[in-house]
């Protein structure tokens, strides 16, 4: 855990900790993280670096939360206008706005989630859950003529966990030719159909 910074120059020199560890992913990758690396991309010395982390792996949690907590900015940032879409179109722009976040600082964001795949991802987690779970309910409140679909809460399930994967390969390289725009309308219309075919 890293120590928590008390003062503002304490706190952007672990900001400038992080910001740097995030360009050595985005350049290298998860293989090209070391505390040497950090210090550089991030213009502190490595003495600063143990002043505020334990080790490498401090680092990494610290590089997480933050992931986490941009996710969740981003969805309650963009929950207004999403809130007014029909169910197609609000997929398409999930998975696009998700997409985007991987891609910052040379995709720095997309080796994390990789990472994160191949980790325990509960604690990480947790607030994305708990905030996807309340834009679903207030998004039902808007449109409830959704509320009929049976096992709604399963399907939701179902659906954000598939998303984010989809998404993940794709950045990948993983779907070929196929673009991020198309797997969105594509996952959009699938949803939909099975919307419509369950309040038929």
């Amino acid at each position: 855990m890293p120590r928590t910074p008390q003062q503002s120059r304490s706190r952007a020199t672990v900001d400038a900790i992080i910001e740097g560890a995030l360009r050595c992913i985005g350049t290298s990758g998860m293989a090209g993280l070391t505390t040497k690396q950090i210090a550089d991309k991030g213009g502190v010395s490595v003495g600063s670096i143990y002043e505020y982390f334990d080790n490498k792996e401090a680092i990494v949690d610290a590089l997480y939360q933050r992931f986490v907590d941009d996710i969740v900015k981003m969805i309650q940032r963009e929950t207004p206008r999403l809130l007014e879409n029909e169910v197609e179109a609000l997929i398409q722009a999930v998975l696009k706005n998700f997409g985007d976040l991987l891609q910052q600082n040379n995709q720095a964001y997309f080796h994390l989630a990789e990472q994160l795949l191949h980790t325990n991802t509960e604690r990480y987690i947790a607030p994305v859950q708990d905030i996807l779970g309340r834009f679903v309910m207030t998004y039902l409140m808007r449109h409830p003529k959704y509320l009929r679909v049976p096992n709604l809460d399963v399907m939701s399930y179902i659906m954000i966990n598939s998303g984010i994967f989809v998404v993940i390969r794709q950045i990948a390289g993983d779907s070929g030719a196929i673009t991020l725009e198309q797997i969105g309308h594509g996952f959009g219309r699938l949803i939909k159909h099975y919307i419509e075919n369950e309040r038929a």
